[in-house]
């Protein structure tokens, strides 16, 4: 019988890596979407000795340009003929103003653009699976967030916190929408927030800052239990569209949506993307 297949974004470090870990062991043929860097390679043996698993793939992305984005999907479909779960689980927190190879915000492209442009390029292989699972890594911060559309969802003044609360909205609002386009496939898709966790996320502070914020924040072990559940468990089989606070549905957020019209968020970044590709 075929492996189900498991695509991981951002896993040579915190909670991807200990979620490749998890998804390897529990028998999925996990393929590692990452950098191409040492790192990325120390993570790959790391994995493959603690899962005890042979059928780990690294498939090197660079997630803030959208040719690399779509190279990568083209292999991944040339490859496998199917994808079970996608897990999109890479994120940055810039500090300071930083632009992708396309032009965009650097937090943008990593956090919302990459999430919207890769699980669509995969979508095909995805809706061939039977009850097939996204899961999109969230934050409590989008309560903070603001839509801008009038700027490409760029904020006017940058502000790395702003911007990072501003991405994961973007990611939850495409969440819920995507829910509304899949009703009529078996497909389900969610987003999770797993919590405050001491990760690579924080890397742009200086260290002094770093050692301080660990004592406060939980472990990428601890992050990893809600995406997890929602990857596998067979108690949220079906649910869709919804939103996690770790292992609870976040009702709040839910209404929040329904005041906003997500269909010209889809739009907008439809349109922002088309012309990166002319």
């Amino acid at each position: 019988m075929e492996k189900e297949v498991c695509v991981i974004t951002g896993c040579n470090s915190g909670i991807g890596k200990v979620l490749a870990t998890s998804m390897a062991r529990q028998g999925y043929e996990v393929v590692m979407l990452v950098r191409d860097s040492e790192k990325s390679v120390k993570a790959f043996e790391e994995i493959i000795r603690e899962s005890k698993s042979h059928v780990v793939r690294l498939e090197y992305v660079d997630l803030s340009s959208l040719k690399s984005i779509n190279e990568a999907v083209k292999r991944i479909t040339e490859r496998y003929n199917r994808i079970d779960v996608l897990i999109n689980n890479a994120g940055i927190f810039n500090r300071k103003l930083e632009r992708s190879v396309d032009g965009l915000e650097l937090t943008l492209a990593i956090n919302y653009f990459a999430v919207y442009a890769l699980t669509n390029g995969l979508m095909p292989l995805i809706k061939r699976t039977h009850n097939a699972r996204i899961v999109n890594l969230g934050s409590k911060v989008q309560k903070y967030g603001k839509v801008l559309t009038d700027t490409h969802f760029e904020t006017v003044k940058y502000n790395g916190m702003h911007a990072y609360a501003n991405s994961k909205l973007l990611v939850l609002h495409f969440t819920w929408l995507l829910a509304d386009k899949l009703q009529n496939t078996s497909v389900t898709v969610n987003c999770v927030h797993p919590g405050a966790i001491n990760s690579g996320i924080f890397r742009d502070y200086p260290k002094w800052i770093q050692i301080i914020l660990g004592l406060f924040l939980d472990t990428a072990e601890d992050g990893a239990e809600s995406p997890l559940m929602l990857a596998t468990s067979s108690k949220i089989h079906g649910v869709s569209g919804k939103y996690f606070d770790k292992n609870q549905v976040n009702i709040e957020a839910t209404a929040r949506f329904l005041k906003t019209n997500s269909q010209e968020i889809w739009d907008q970044t439809q349109r922002i993307l088309n012309r990166i590709r002319l």
